[in-house]
């Protein structure tokens, strides 16, 4: 943000991450997801994924200037993800399908008495039936 003299909202828009994601980003509150390095990536090309992840080597890749217009969308369908995205070890991919809810076998429950309170501070009690 600071190599290409952008403000925060400026920086935000360039990148289309959430100005709210950002500011929460810069006063530490959150972490960068996987989702705002993509956004990085994919509208400022030529930075180093290097130095955008580990923060090793130099920020930007070939002739080390700052990029002067980001990705056009045609090269986004071309390549949708970072090209590290192969590398990701299978054991920390995150799972596409939802976790099946754990079902825990209780016993039917019965009602044994139904208490209805009126306003006027008196109740009534209902029993049913002990029929089987």
């Amino acid at each position: 943000m600071e190599s290409l003299h952008l403000t925060q909202q400026e920086f935000a828009e360039r990148t289309q991450i959430g100005a709210a994601t950002l500011s929460n980003i810069f006063n530490d509150r959150t972490r960068p997801t996987l989702n705002v390095v993509e956004l990085i990536k994919k509208n400022i090309p030529n930075i180093s994924t290097d130095w955008l992840l580990l923060g090793t080597g130099s920020m930007y890749v070939e002739n080390e200037t700052a990029p002067t217009s980001p990705v056009p969308p045609s090269q986004d369908a071309q390549n949708p993800s970072l090209p590290f995205a192969d590398f990701v070890p299978s054991h920390a991919r995150p799972e596409s399908v939802e976790p099946q809810p754990k079902v825990i076998e209780k016993p039917q429950r019965r009602v044994t008495e139904i208490r209805v309170y009126y306003d006027d501070q008196t109740w009534e009690s209902f029993l049913p039936s002990k029929s089987k």
